[in-house]
């Protein structure tokens, strides 16, 4: 158990692509559950009602859509939840369509939680028959959620920075080019040279591919 735990940290702490990230995490829960149905779910925002999927396993995309919304209400991001049964008198499962299609009839999730106490998303797992996880197993799946808490974090701020220094970049060419462009019209004294000129550097900063300068009469 340490031992795979070890690994699936080492793969996380050294992978800062989102998507690889989440695929990596879900397909390491479900072995670990020994199953081959599982989807990771993510807040878009705190205050978000519903839960979307990020990544899933074992299902098509017209099973993933037989759900439709999946509410935080009932995959919570703040506790686990688990339906040993689908089918036991009873028992309240929103998606019976999608469990009569696909063929499971047991679900367990466990919220994903960062250090600071925000909840991020939740994995899902589905089991064909009756189902109850093992106190290793529930365990484990707690801390391999934690981790990839903690790696997810990691991967957003990342990709928030990759973005920073994209803007950063836009904006020095930018000025760069206006700078550029300044010194092309202060060396122009010709107006019709000087519009050229303008329009010119105009079109060549913002990418366009035409452009035109109109100049109004004199007091209008």
């Amino acid at each position: 158990d340490l031992k795979r735990f070890h690994d699936l940290s080492v793969r996380l702490s050294s992978n800062l692509e989102l998507q690889r990230l989440l695929n990596d995490v879900l397909t390491s829960i479900a072995a670990l559950q020994k199953t081959d149905l599982a989807m990771l779910l993510l807040l878009p925002e705190r205050s978000s009602k519903t839960l979307q999927v990020a990544t899933f396993a074992g299902f098509t995309e017209q099973q993933i859509k037989s759900f439709g919304e999946l509410p935080a209400s009932f995959f919570s991001p703040e506790r686990r939840v688990l339906i040993e049964d689908i089918e036991k008198s009873g028992t309240y499962f929103p998606f019976v369509d999608a469990a009569t299609e696909v063929g499971f009839r047991s679900v367990f999730s466990m919220p994903i939680v960062n250090t600071r106490g925000d909840a991020l998303g939740v994995v899902v797992t589905f089991f064909r028959k009756p189902h109850t996880p093992s106190d290793r197993q529930s365990r484990l799946v707690e801390l391999y959620a934690r981790q990839a808490a903690n790696a997810l974090d990691n991967a957003r701020l990342y990709h928030d920075s990759l973005q920073t220094l994209a803007a950063e970049q836009q904006r020095t060419a930018v000025l760069r080019s206006l700078a550029e462009a300044s010194v092309k019209i202060n060396s122009v004294f010709a107006l019709d040279s000087l519009l050229q000129v303008i329009t010119d550097q105009a079109r060549n900063i913002i990418g366009a591919r035409q452009a035109l300068t109109t100049l109004l009469p004199r007091g209008a």
